[in-house]
């Protein structure tokens, strides 16, 4: 397989995704493992999609977009992430940020290897 062909697979495999989320609304159903097949392709195609335009630069884009779409939608943009470091979060605040990361590398364990 050349590497127009990788690419138009891995645009096929979005569009799957893709269509789920706005056929589901983007109902979450991980919880209940009815969906853990979903999340693990999410994670294969953001994955792929980090490493090629760069995980900083990805968050930082998305952030962005769920600040306007939030903004434009409910006038607000409070729930919103907003990428940064750890040593930059006060320290009293660090142990949430622990538990967090616990959270987050539990999911990479669980949903892709």
């Amino acid at each position: 397989m050349n590497n127009k062909q990788q690419i138009l697979q891995q645009l096929e495999e979005i569009k799957d995704v893709i269509a789920e989320h706005i056929l589901t609304k983007g109902k979450q159903v991980y919880i209940s493992g009815e969906g853990e097949e979903k999340l693990k392709k999410e994670f294969e195609i953001v994955k792929k999609l980090g490493e090629s335009m760069g995980y900083g630069n990805m968050m930082s884009i998305c952030s962005a977009l769920w600040r306007k779409t939030l903004k434009d939608k409910y006038g607000h943009t409070v729930g919103a992430f907003v990428p940064t470091c750890k040593e930059f979060i006060l320290k009293k605040h660090h142990k949430m940020t622990e538990d967090g990361e616990k959270v987050y590398d539990s999911w990479c364990d669980k949903f892709y290897k």
